[in-house]
């Protein structure tokens, strides 16, 4: 298991990264779903292209970790000269 830092809000070690397949993957259950209620509904095809453009950003989203106790979610961002993870500034 890799390790990262402790969660900034509640300070846990459960920390995990989410996967990008995962945004991958809800862009594809949103082409799905719209594509079958857009027969019914034709303005629902508008959630097919959204879950198209989510397919295709996905590979260029930044990797995200999250607190499995407290469930905050932050980027994760590797501090070059350290090798220490640290959080990204809120903007």
């Amino acid at each position: 298991m890799n390790y990262y830092e402790n969660c900034p809000q509640c300070d846990s070690k459960r920390v995990t990264k989410m996967s990008k397949s995962l945004y991958f993957l809800i862009g594809l259950g949103s082409i799905g779903v719209c594509g079958l209620l857009g027969i019914l509904f034709p303005p629902i095809w508008l959630g097919v292209l959204l879950g198209i453009g989510l397919m295709c950003i996905s590979p260029f989203l930044p990797p995200m970790l999250q607190c499995q106790d407290c469930k905050k979610t932050w980027k994760y961002v590797k501090n070059k000269n350290t090798n220490v993870n640290i959080e990204s500034p809120a903007k």
